[in-house]
């Protein structure tokens, strides 16, 4: 199985929004590896390349670049932060970098906040 980084994409079956029939897709894994090392699942959040994503909250365009190696701009759905079996990731895609992390954390910091 790949080791993956907090800010790694990679491709992920997320089952529960297809059931069985659920193709791979992108996701940006946000998790600890070594803590997660006893754990059957993971931290992942889905990326869609359908630009009207952005009107749900919150969520963050990405932009194509060299490092996240993505085949267009996509949209970060925040709002669909979910918990995975490992054994649903599958290969690495590429990496967001430092201001694009540190985006989603600040999004994330506004959004869980609110919660409360």
């Amino acid at each position: 199985m790949a080791r993956f980084n907090k800010g790694d994409i990679c491709s992920c079956v997320i089952d529960y929004e297809y059931g069985a029939g659920a193709k791979a897709r992108p996701v940006v894994f946000w998790d600890n590896w070594d803590e997660a090392a006893n754990r059957p699942t993971v931290l992942v959040i889905p990326l869609t390349s359908v630009s009207h994503k952005t009107k749900y909250q919150p969520s963050l365009e990405i932009p194509r670049t060299a490092e996240n190696n993505l085949s267009e701009v996509s949209v970060l759905k925040l709002y669909q932060f979910a918990c995975v079996s490992k054994n649903n990731l599958g290969h690495k895609i590429g990496h967001l970098d430092d201001g694009q992390m540190e985006e989603i954390e600040s999004q994330l910091r506004k959004h869980f906040k609110s919660l409360y």
